[in-house]
C-alpha cells in the first residue's frame, strides 16, 4: 500500500493507465509509446514501471519487448524466457500466468 501512496499521479501516468484499462490485453512498450506520441519511449518505460511498482500493473517477460497488463492490486510478476530451458516451456509458463489473471 505504501508503494501506491508513492506514485505521483502525473497526466502521463494517468493517460497510460487509462489506455491500459480501455483495453484489457498485453501491451507492448513500443504499442504504449505509438499511442502517446507526446512522450518519449524512455518517458513511457519510466511510467510502467512506476506503475508495476505501485503494484497496478503486472508484467509477464516472455519475448522482447515487454508485454504489459493493468491488473489491479497485483505485485510485479517476472518470467523471463532466457531462464527457461525450451520455448514450449516459455509458452507454457506464458499460457498458466495469461489464465491465472483472467
Amino acid at each position: 500500500m505504501a508503494a501506491r501512496s508513492d506514485l505521483k499521479l502525473t497526466a502521463n501516468v494517468c493517460a497510460i493507465h487509462a489506455c491500459l484499462k480501455r483495453e484489457d490485453r498485453w501491451w507492448s512498450v513500443n504499442e504504449l509509446a505509438d499511442a502517446h506520441p507526446a512522450m518519449s519511449l524512455g518517458t513511457v518505460k519510466n511510467v510502467i514501471g512506476a506503475l508495476v511498482k505501485a503494484g497496478l500493473v503486472r508484467c509477464v517477460t516472455v519475448t522482447h519487448p515487454w508485454q504489459y497488463r493493468l491488473v489491479q492490486a497485483e505485485k510485479m510478476d517476472l518470467v523471463h524466457m532466457s531462464q527457461l530451458s525450451r520455448l514450449s516451456d516459455a509458452q507454457a509458463v506464458f499460457e498458466e500466468k495469461r489464465a491465472a489473471i483472467g
